[in-house]
């Protein structure tokens, strides 16, 4: 079982990555002369495939455990965000917002599944509402700092600053 504090260490990274790259696939896509609606489209991808994989990425965790999905989701998270960078055009930047939403929703159930299972029964409300903290706090100072990294050196470093941040995670 993984101490809770690095679930909640791994999940600011993660929440991290997440939220940086739609905002990096956004700008670049912009960057590439896609429309407001492909645009659109690439963020509703954030969204679709956790949506209709959620109850068996669920269930999937239930039944087998904890590391595999929660290293499935970081290789998926990883190759989704080193794709713009390594491969610039806009169908990377689909495959980069399905992998990224799928990659993060992977990692959330799994992080729910380890403090639900990693917690006594009186602990559990507080260890939840503390799982959660991380990705709240960073998502108000995260989002400026993106934005002005997209806005003062283009799009592509982004996408190789999110990868190299990502990357440090597993270590």
């Amino acid at each position: 079982m993984l101490p809770l504090a690095l679930i909640f260490g791994t999940t600011v990274l993660a929440h991290s990555a997440f939220n940086g790259t739609r905002l990096t696939i956004s700008l670049n896509a912009l960057h590439l002369g896609s429309s407001p609606l492909v645009v659109g489209m690439m963020m509703s991808l954030f969204a679709l495939l956790p949506m209709l994989l959620g109850v068996s990425a669920g269930r999937l965790v239930d039944r087998i455990g904890l590391r595999l999905p929660l290293l499935a989701s970081i290789a998926i998270v990883t190759v989704s965000i080193a794709l713009p960078a390594l491969v610039p055009g806009v169908m990377s930047l689909y495959f980069a917002a399905a992998g990224v939403g799928t990659g993060f929703m992977l990692f959330h159930i799994g992080v729910q599944h380890a403090v639900g299972e990693g917690s006594a029964v009186q602990d559990r409300k507080v260890n939840f509402g503390c799982s959660r903290s991380p990705s709240r706090s960073r998502t108000s100072s995260g989002r400026r700092s993106r934005a002005w990294r997209s806005t003062s050196s283009g799009t592509r470093r982004p996408s190789c600053c999110l990868r190299a941040c990502r990357s440090r995670r597993r270590c």
